[in-house]
């Protein structure tokens, strides 16, 4: 008795597994990251997303804080304020970086909300 039901309960996680299995191979796999740090002295975010994403995040930024640098041959979108912040775009990746210590408390406000709004967009381009 012991091992029909031994038996019964492997054969039942089995086909689960298989198909969890099969469901995930038919559904596209979406490769996103992002970190943020928001310490007393620093904000950053850095995030790796797929397609998608990319030109919604950067209408935030140009919303924002307006037109980047001129793109270089790269394709890198770059904003910067001297030593204070530098946000880069480029390839399905942002960094964003802000020292508080040279930043005013509004500008430390609007750029963590930037940062969520940024998450925001990579988690809707997900979708």
């Amino acid at each position: 008795m012991k091992r029909t039901i031994l038996s019964a309960v492997l054969i039942f996680f089995s086909a689960i597994s298989f198909a969890q299995h099969t469901r995930s191979s038919q559904t596209s796999t979406v490769s996103t990251s992002v970190s943020v740090s928001n310490s007393d002295h620093k904000y950053t975010l850095r995030a790796d997303f797929d397609n998608g994403a990319e030109e919604p995040i950067r209408k935030l930024i140009r919303d924002r804080l307006g037109n980047p640098s001129p793109l270089s041959a790269t394709g890198r979108s770059t904003w910067k304020l001297e030593e204070v912040y530098i946000i880069t775009l480029q390839d399905n990746r942002i960094s964003m970086e802000l020292d508080k210590g040279k930043a005013t408390g509004s500008l430390t406000q609007s750029f963590v909300k930037l940062g969520k709004d940024i998450q925001q967009a990579i988690s809707q381009a997900g979708q």
